[in-house]
């Protein structure tokens, strides 16, 4: 997280950490959740012309769900894509420095004052929860079935509205 950004939220009070202490402390406490799974790099592949989302190899907020009972609702923000333009390539050094707390984005948003978001519409739809069952210690084989599950009804999502956004014929949803 940028300092910035860090001194930001915290000033406000929210969103919180994501990470597993925290998640853990919340999910014991049994509060209600909001993720972007995808995180920085998210942020690292926005396109203006094909919506991303790294979501493979993030498994923790699935497991976590898994051993506390939770309920997973995927959604996805249409129209996003065009709030900013954003550098595009070189993703495994990017990636990298990303994992060392160094966010690899180049924002351009309007030319007066880039790193505000361009005009556009942005549509929220969220999906049909998924109750994932209980499981106290599960097993890797659990995690992957309930996260290729999420994966599933998060790409379902995106091909039921795609068109209604976007117009007939839109591109699917990359998923890294």
């Amino acid at each position: 997280m940028s300092p910035f950004f860090r001194l930001f939220t915290r000033l406000l009070g929210k969103p919180a950490a994501v990470d597993k202490k925290s998640i853990i402390g919340f999910m014991k406490k049994g509060e209600s959740l909001a993720l972007i799974p995808g995180g920085f790099e998210d942020a690292t592949l926005h396109c203006l012309t094909v919506d991303r989302t790294f979501i493979k190899a993030r498994k923790g907020f699935v497991k976590y769900a898994l051993q506390y009972g939770y309920t997973i609702t995927p959604a996805f923000s249409f129209g996003e894509r065009g709030s900013f333009d954003n550098y595009q390539g070189n993703y495994e050094q990017r990636f990298k420095l990303n994992a060392m707390g160094i966010p690899t984005i180049t924002p351009k948003g309007l030319s007066w004052f880039p790193i505000l978001p361009k005009r556009c519409d942005i549509h929220i739809v969220v999906g049909a929860p998924l109750k994932l069952q209980r499981i106290e210690k599960p097993t890797a084989e659990d995690v992957d079935k309930a996260h290729k599950m999420y994966i599933d009804h998060l790409v379902a999502l995106y091909d039921r509205h795609k068109d209604a956004f976007y117009g007939e014929g839109a591109a699917e949803l990359e998923i890294w």
